[in-house]
This record gives structure tokens, sequence and C-alpha cells, in this order.
């Protein structure tokens, strides 16, 4: 029997669905709005979240140079810096062109103007819709992509592509979040660069709401698990709101879990703070999220802290990416993070 089934036999016994709330209703139809679009995953997010293409893997690529000045060459280091700053800005500038599309305007619409327990139900809606839609596709590749290894452990081209079609079809809530981020940064590029005027911003109030999130329990992302790229002003901007919001209640206790791939790290944290983090056998987590939990007033004083924020990561020494050529630098930019 499927739970639309057992929804009807509920109802014909009186018992209450939660369903049938009306704002669980309201909020199923704005993940609707979204979901409904999506026929094909890769060329959705292609269409919809468009700052999350090559624009941004070049970003990335040009942020992490800016750091390690590994291809500066003979070039003097000053110089050096100055042209991968102009590059950056290019970079931002040009994602700054871009407009929301139709998906990501319905997402910031409902995060922004549904009330807390709409917004709550919003969420989940759309992350079980997101899931039903990519579930089939991505069991397929990820089947696919541990037989390469087996098979084709050498063949690092085949098992790149099929990373990066996994990449490409999976699709959750993180994505659109990370494009909110992505055209924050960039606006907040622009604002730097007296482009646009402060009073004529459009992402300004989103730190705040993704800083309301948090608070409520939803986990942000921290690191993209694409490009291993975190978005500084973003992440530094939400924190910062985060802190405003707590006052004088702002002492935290950061907790974080860092080994081998499916190992049961997100499954610790899941048991041990009844958290929500993805499992699943294999390469589940990519990337690394954080979640907020208030910590009882009784229990403060002996902790030291007002809150907990536990991290989840991605496993390092995948046996899949151990072939390919950056996971060495991968697992170290994971675990100096950590």
């Amino acid at each position: 029997m499927s739970v639309k089934q057992m929804a009807a036999v509920a109802r014909e016994l009186t018992i209450h669905v939660d369903e049938d709330n009306k704002e669980c209703q309201h909020a199923l139809e704005c993940a609707l709005q979204i979901t409904r679009d999506i026929k094909e995953v890769a060329g959705y997010k292609k269409g919809t979240l468009i700052l999350q293409g090559e624009l941004w893997k070049n970003l990335a690529k040009v942020e992490k140079e800016l750091c390690r000045m590994t291809k500066q060459g003979d070039t003097p280091s000053e110089e050096y810096r100055s042209e991968l700053r102009s590059k950056l800005l290019m970079l931002r500038k040009k994602q700054n062109e871009y407009e929301p599309q139709a998906g990501l305007i319905n997402f910031m619409n409902a995060i922004r103007h549904l009330n807390s327990a709409e917004k709550h139900y919003f969420l989940k809606w759309l992350k079980f819709n997101l899931d039903n839609i990519a579930r089939e596709n991505l069991s397929k590749l990820r089947s696919e992509y541990k037989e390469l290894c087996k098979m084709f452990g050498d063949n690092r081209k085949k098992i790149t592509e099929t990373d990066q079609l996994i990449s490409s079809s999976s699709l959750g809530v993180e994505h659109f979040m990370r494009e909110l981020g992505q055209f924050y940064e960039a606006e907040c590029s622009m604002v730097n660069e007296g482009k646009i005027a402060k009073n004529k911003r459009q992402f300004l109030h989103f730190p705040n709401i993704a800083a309301d999130l948090m608070l409520e329990g939803f986990p942000l992302e921290l690191i993209d698990g694409d490009v291993s790229n975190m978005p500084l002003q973003w992440i530094t901007d939400v924190l910062n709101r985060l802190n405003k919001k707590l006052r004088n209640q702002s002492k935290l206790m950061v907790i974080t879990v860092l080994g081998v791939q499916s190992t049961g790290k997100s499954t610790l944290l899941n048991t041990m703070f009844g958290l929500q983090f993805a499992v699943s056998s294999g390469r589940c987590t990519r990337g690394a999220f954080m979640m907020l939990l208030r910590v009882r007033k009784k229990l403060a004083k002996e902790f030291g802290c007002d809150f907990i924020l536990v991290i989840d990561t991605e496993g390092l020494k995948a046996p899949e990416l151990a072939k390919l050529e950056d996971s060495y630098q991968h697992d170290n930019e994971l675990a100096t993070l950590v």
C-alpha cells in the first residue's frame, strides 16, 4: 500500500493527515512550482542554476590560485596577484550580468515570504520531490561508477566522466542555496567596486534568511562538493547575521568528523545529535555541511557554549577518486579545513 493509499484510509477512519493542513498544501504547491518543470536534471541545472557552470568552476580555480600562487612562474608576486584579482573581478562581473531564472525566483519567493511553518513544509517537500526526481538516474550512475572502478581502475577518463555525470545529475535544496550564494557574492563584488549602489541590492536580505533557516535546524552548505569552493563572503555574512540574532548567546562549540569514506561519519553525527545528514553506501556527502543545535540552559554552563555547530564532511580516500589527478589535493583541502 502506498503512502497516498494509507492517507486515504486514514481519512476514512477520521485520523488526522498532515498533508490536509492548509499550510502544508500551500507549501507543496510552492515546491511543485519548481519541481514540475524539471524533466531532465542536468538540462534543468544548466538552464536554471546558471551560475554553477564553467564560469563558476573557473572562478573557483582563480580563487584557489590567488591563495596558492602555484603558476606564478617568473612573474613578480604583486603583478601576478593583480592579474588574478582582475580575472576574479571579470568573472564576478559576468556572473552579475545574469538574472535569476524562474526556478530560483520561485525558491527565493518561498523562503522569503512563507511563514515559518510553511517554510519548513516547503523545504521538506522540495527535498522530497527533488530526491524522487534524481533517485532513479543516480542509482544507475552510482552502480555504473562502482563497476567502472573495479573493472577500469586505471582509466581516469571514464571514471572522471562518470563522476561528472553523477554531479550533474544530482539536484537538492543545497543547489538552490548555492546559486543564491553565488548571486550574493557577485553582487557584493560589484558593490565593493562601486558598480552597484547599496540601495539597489537585490540579494541583501538573504544572509538573514539563511541565518533564520540555520536557527530552525536546516543545514547550510559550507563547501560545495563539486569544485571544493567556499563562498567566503556569503558564509561570513550568514554567520554575522546569526551572531546578531543570538546577541549575547553566541558561544559556539564546533564538532566535526573527518575520516575515510563509508565509515559511518554522517550516521554517527545523526545518531549522536538526532540530525538528518544524508547517508548511504558509497560517496554520499559531497563537500561539507553545517547544522546548528541549541544547547539547553542546564547544559550550557557545563559545556561552556550556547550552541553546537555540527559539520558533516565528505569522506577521504574515496576509492573511485583515488585514480584522479587531484584526489590527494582534494583530501588535503578538506582535512585542512577541518
